[in-house]
């Protein structure tokens, strides 16, 4: 009971800074609803969430509106980049969307980074560095968002962009990916480890072969199709999770509030269950467990799952 208070306590915390953002997006993409068994949906709509950040108190300055332009005011520029083959890639960023993929064209790494033509005194918001040595790719934004970029650029976010092309035989070693406000995507990829951090960020995996994945957001959504991995891990504060794949070992979530849907490709005797639904609650094939049931089948593949007032929904073959 104890770690049920603590955890609403948390999600209190979070929601008085989000819950402007949330309750006012009701009818514009977010929808928070309940029934009696306490089960919590989240439709997300991470655009909508980042649009209504603009009227935040965000270092004791509140932003005006007035002062953004629009997206039609400024004109893009791509800087284009080629790389030899490396282990790892790691990606921080601010503001700039990621996006790793295949290209069976290439003989070498493709970076191309899309972003806004600005004033002069502005461009080093949007200035990306490279650095290729140590058998390690890394592309970093300088730049902190936090220091009060929303007042001009906010509605360019979307448009920045950070675009790595890999060769079809390439295989990665680790991917690290650090993004504050963005989405991150990575298709048709096959590496060692992939970790991804985002603050208010959207998720998309598809095709993805690791032997690890850790992702963790403050307020985001992950949508993955056709992972296969032998730890899968996802931590959310607020989020929606729509997940397909095959897991060799661990997979674990860990939910503060929002919904789940997770695709599993085997029959629920195939898993060992620990789960711990706080005040939400957790189905497997729609049967709902008590607040907290570990269900031993004496199998190699476990399935831990805890969330906070969240609903999860586990489906088996």
């Amino acid at each position: 009971m104890k770690k049920v208070l603590v955890t609403i306590f948390i999600i209190g915390i979070v929601l008085l800074v989000i819950g402007g953002i949330i309750m006012t997006t009701q009818h514009e993409g977010v929808e928070l609803s309940n029934n009696k068994d306490f089960d919590f949906h989240l439709n997300f709509n991470l655009d909508k969430i980042i649009n209504k950040m603009k009227n935040i108190n965000f270092n004791n300055k509140v932003f005006d509106e007035n002062n953004f332009k629009d997206v039609n005011d400024f004109k893009f520029d791509t800087i284009k980049k080629e790389f030899e083959k490396t282990d790892d890639i790691s990606v921080e960023s601010s503001i700039y969307s990621t996006f790793i993929q295949k290209d069976s064209s290439l003989s070498k790494i493709s970076v191309e980074v899309t972003r806004p033509i600005v004033e002069d005194k502005d461009e080093y918001i949007f200035e990306v560095e490279f650095n290729n040595s140590l058998d390690k790719l890394i592309i970093k934004q300088t730049y902190d968002y936090k220091d009060n970029i929303f007042n001009k650029y906010q509605k360019l976010f979307n448009k920045c962009k950070i675009i790595i092309k890999v060769p079809d035989n390439f295989e990665i070693g680790d991917v690290d990916i650090n993004c504050s406000v963005g989405s991150i995507n990575i298709n048709e990829i096959n590496a060692k480890n992939v970790e991804i951090k985002g603050g208010v960020s959207s998720i998309n995996l598809n095709d993805i072969e690791a032997t690890s994945i850790e992702l963790e957001t403050g307020v985001g959504s992950l949508n993955a199709k056709n992972v296969l991995s032998k730890k899968f891990e996802f931590v959310s504060g607020v989020g929606s999770i729509d997940f397909e794949g095959n897991i060799e070992d661990l997979f674990n979530i860990d939910l503060g509030t929002g919904s789940a849907k997770i695709y599993l490709p085997e029959k629920e005797k195939n898993y060992n269950y620990d789960l711990d639904s706080g005040i939400g609650s957790v189905k497997i094939n729609g049967l709902k467990h008590k607040d907290k049931a570990k269900i031993n089948n004496e199998v190699s593949k476990n399935i831990v799952v805890e969330t906070g007032t969240g609903s999860i929904s586990i489906f088996t073959k």
